[in-house]
């Protein structure tokens, strides 16, 4: 599994603190080998991706969409170009021309859909 295909620790955040909780086969989960117990004192710990169903979302769970779970929910014209530099990405939405750049592609749909979920909500 090569995590480079999946979202960062933190664009996963993003999407959920959004409010959107996609279907994965994939999470980001907390791995601290003194204190499974206690995140809070997470000074040792790790975020390590894991492959599985997710039964819960919290503060050791999150969910890790791959790019083709998120193009899944992307507007329609919503369209990636690979940057000139190396590993860079940049999103434009249709008319709007909303530039999106991030080193991860995944990242990159993932700052997208949260911006085109917000917008849909103020047309509503």
């Amino acid at each position: 599994m090569n995590p480079n295909n999946y979202a960062s620790v933190k664009a996963s955040k993003r999407l959920v603190e959004a409010g959107i909780v996609l279907e994965t086969e994939c999470c980001w989960q907390w791995k601290d080998p003194c204190s499974p117990d206690d995140i809070a004192y997470g000074a040792y710990g790790e975020w390590i991706l894991v492959r599985g169903s997710i039964d819960h979302i919290d503060a050791e769970c999150i969910p890790a969409p791959s790019m083709a779970e998120v193009w899944r929910e992307l507007p329609y014209a919503a369209t990636i170009y690979k940057g000139p530099r190396y590993n860079s990405a940049w999103i434009e939405h249709g008319m709007d021309n909303t530039e999106i750049y991030k080193n991860n592609p995944t990242d990159a749909m993932i700052d997208l859909l949260i911006w085109a979920r917000k917008e849909a909500e103020h047309e509503t």
